[in-house]
């Protein structure tokens, strides 16, 4: 069995009640790929003129908030070493 990636990135709009692990978009091996995936997906949402309204990635190993940005009930983080 392949270890599961523990970095988890989860995004979406606000106006689109899912919730929950409706809004989780994949699992990297670093946080660096998952901001990288992120910040892919974000460019073609605008191209689209759409915009990701907020973003999440967390440590599945520890269940912390690694980094983050938008919605009124997120606060932006900065990446930790």
């Amino acid at each position: 069995m392949t270890p599961m990636k523990p970095y988890l990135l989860f995004y979406g709009n606000a106006y689109y009640p899912l919730g929950g692990f409706a809004d989780f978009k994949g699992a990297f091996d670093t946080v660096t790929e998952a901001l990288a995936a992120f910040e892919e997906a974000n460019q073609r949402a605008k191209e689209d003129f759409r915009d990701v309204d907020w973003a999440q990635i967390v440590d599945a190993r520890t269940c912390k908030q690694l980094w983050g940005f938008g919605g009124s009930c997120y606060h932006d983080f900065t990446l930790q070493p």
